[in-house]
């Protein structure tokens, strides 16, 4: 077998979660150390990602610095914009903020050199997160607008909802409710179209939050209720006391 297939069997392991078995596949292709093989630098970066999926945040991104001097060695202007914006991701979860936004703005421009449109999808996504976060919610919703037209224009039904997810979040905290409804609606579309039902939990959450802030209690708890009862088909027990909460509340 060779070592590119032996890389594709590895991601396929990765994308459905078989972390063990992914890590045995990249770990061959790595102990190679063929530092001027693209090959090693995707096995690089699948690795770093397995950590990071396994919440090892310092084997990642050692992992993630490692490929990113490995992808500079190959002149690999993708790779380069994967690996910032894997780093990034691993920044933003650990909540280094201002970290995770120059890594990520590091991968919009390494994209935007290759018109890699997908790239900038996640990437605009993520830096909506981050502002979001930052409370900087004005800025948030160009990065999620940004975000909503790249996925459209792949057809990628679950991105677009995500971005219309974080847009309806950004006009919530910005009071534009009107705006914000639309939004969520229009992510629950696309949640129920991409059929996933976390996805759909959350907007009907969001949803439930706007009703109680405009008194409209009746609504609220229909909202929350649906939001309940799909979190708890995903057994999402944390959510699901969450809008127990506030449910109880109202």
């Amino acid at each position: 077998m060779t070592l590119e297939q032996i890389l594709s069997n590895a991601e396929d392991a990765r994308l459905a979660g078989s972390y063990d078995l992914a890590q045995k596949e990249y770990n061959e292709i790595i102990s190679n150390k063929d530092e001027s093989s693209i090959t090693y630098c995707h096995a690089l970066r699948g690795m770093a990602e397995v950590y990071r999926m396994r919440e090892e945040h310092t084997s990642s991104e050692t992992l993630y610095n490692q490929d990113i001097e490995a992808y500079t060695k190959n002149n690999s202007v993708f790779g380069l914009g994967v690996a910032h914006l894997g780093l990034g991701q691993l920044y933003r979860h650990q909540n280094h903020l201002q970290r995770a936004q120059d890594y990520i703005t590091k991968a919009v421009n390494y994209f935007t050199d290759i018109n890699d449109t997908y790239g900038l999808a996640d990437a605009h996504i993520e830096l909506g997160h981050i502002k979001l976060s930052q409370s900087n919610y004005e800025v948030a919703a160009i990065h999620f607008s940004d975000s909503k037209a790249n996925f459209i224009e792949l057809g990628d039904e679950w991105g677009i909802a995500s971005a219309w997810l974080g847009l309806g979040k950004s006009q919530k905290k910005e009071k534009k409710f009107s705006e914000s409804v639309i939004s969520l609606n229009n992510a629950l579309d696309h949640f129920k179209a991409s059929n996933d039902k976390l996805g759909q939990a959350n907007a009907n959450k969001e949803l439930g939050d706007i009703s109680q802030l405009q008194n409209d209690n009746h609504q609220a708890k229909s909202y929350y209720q649906l939001a309940k009862d799909l979190f708890q088909q995903m057994n999402e027990i944390n959510e699901v006391q969450k809008v127990t909460s506030k449910l109880l509340m109202i």
